[in-house]
């Protein structure tokens, strides 16, 4: 078994002076913040990122304490006018006999600072913490990793993965394993994003992360598109936030943003053209920490349509100033129940009237909720059916049970009624 994973760069080509002759076709990380429309960061305690690596390193001075100074990310900020008040804090953490080494032919080194310097660029933030974990890069090493990070004194509210492997080649036990952490974290409000590109990538397959994959902004028009298609897991099975989703399986992505574009990163002083998944899933984590957000989104995104620029796969693409708003204020439904549980009905005997009618009740808790979009289902119609609103048509007699359910929830009520 192959146990390294693939960072998620595509194209890494140092810029040239054609590249920046006018009319120019690439983007900076600040320019990708607003065509996404991501809020401003306001929050005034500290928050935290972690970025996981498995290899390379960044550019700059660490201190005994790991901060991260004089480094190609605090240039960067400061050449996309970020001034020094509002740029997060970027502290590396050397795990398992990994060290910081960075190396500009290296991918990964590109990978991690593009990641760092695409976060920042979306969350600039001086409460905002980056911090980078490099690790060796054996799958095998993830659960530790992950124990580690949990468990760290920086807490942290995003991790991100910008690396992956294919889900096929991994066995179960481990990817259960990890997928154990990975449901400690979302219960602890933490989201886990990672990436996929163009085949069924784990961790981004796991239900408790959510998957990013890669769209193209046409720069000249600024229109967004993309050729991505969606992917099956063959491990995992449909999780109720899908339900509105044709298939049995896990689908990723859950969201795609711009991958297929160049954007302009800074690595060792030099200005470079890069492309890759890597840059959607910084995009994406930037998005959650301006936001201050602290649950999990993807039990509340696929019902948020009108957030999302439609693309040809998955939600979209984020509407952010929106998206931020609908996530923040959301209240999820916490238990549904019939009125009456169990209900008798007379048929009447009148035989001008051959359809009978009444009107059934679910309460939904709390009354506040969100979402409360109900299915209704009958287990014989022939003795009764019931329609989306809840109203029943009976015109024989039997029994009948029927179940109301909160599908993206995983909520169900049901009511038993004998038609006399």
């Amino acid at each position: 078994m192959n146990s390294q994973l693939d960072y998620y760069l595509s194209s890494i080509n140092k810029i040239k002076k054609s590249d920046l002759d006018s009319p120019r076709s690439w983007f900076t990380a600040d320019e990708l913040a607003s065509f996404y429309k991501i809020p401003k960061p306001t929050f005034t305690n500290k928050v935290n990122v972690a970025v996981i690596s498995f290899g390379g390193g960044v550019f700059g001075n660490i201190t005994g304490s790991g901060i991260l100074s004089y480094s190609d990310c605090y240039n960067y900020w400061k050449s996309i006018n970020i001034s020094e008040t509002n740029m997060p804090k970027i502290i590396i953490r050397e795990l398992l006999g990994v060290k910081n080494t960075p190396n500009e032919d290296d991918g990964a080194t590109v990978n991690n600072t593009v990641t760092i310097q695409q976060i920042g660029a979306c969350c600039p933030s001086s409460n905002l913490n980056i911090i980078l974990y490099i690790v060796p890069n054996n799958i095998d090493n993830l659960p530790n990793v992950l124990n580690i990070i949990l468990n760290d004194k920086y807490t942290p509210s995003v991790i991100a993965i910008p690396w992956g492997t294919s889900e096929n080649i991994l066995s179960d036990d481990l990817i259960q394993n990890i997928n154990n952490i990975f449901e400690t974290a979302k219960s602890k409000g933490i989201n886990i994003v990672a990436g996929c590109n163009n085949r069924i990538d784990f961790p981004a397959s796991s239900p408790n992360v959510i998957a990013c994959g890669g769209s193209k902004i046409v720069f000249d028009t600024k229109k967004e598109e993309t050729k991505i298609i969606s992917f099956s897991s063959n491990v995992f099975s449909k999780p109720d936030y899908q339900y509105n989703l044709n298939n049995t399986n896990r689908i990723i992505p859950d969201i795609v943003l711009n991958s297929e574009t160049n954007v302009m990163y800074l690595i060792n002083k030099k200005q470079y053209l890069i492309k890759g998944p890597t840059i959607s899933i910084s995009i994406l984590s930037g998005f959650i920490l301006a936001s201050g957000i602290n649950k999990f989104i993807n039990d509340i995104i696929y019902w948020s349509s009108n957030c999302f620029n439609k693309l040809s796969t998955s939600l979209g693409s984020i509407i952010g100033d929106k998206l931020s708003v609908y996530i923040n204020n959301f209240v999820p439904v916490l238990s549904i129940s019939f009125d009456k549980e169990n209900l008798s009905l007379q048929l009447n005997k009148n035989k001008k009237i051959s359809l009978q009618k009444c009107q059934l009740k679910v309460n939904v808790l709390p009354l506040n909720a969100t979402n409360n979009n109900i299915t209704w289902s009958s287990s014989n119609s022939k003795v009764a059916s019931v329609n989306s609103s809840g109203l029943l048509t009976f015109s024989n007699k039997g029994t009948v049970i029927i179940t109301a359910s909160l599908l993206e929830r995983g909520l169900n009520t049901k009511c038993n009624i004998n038609i006399i």
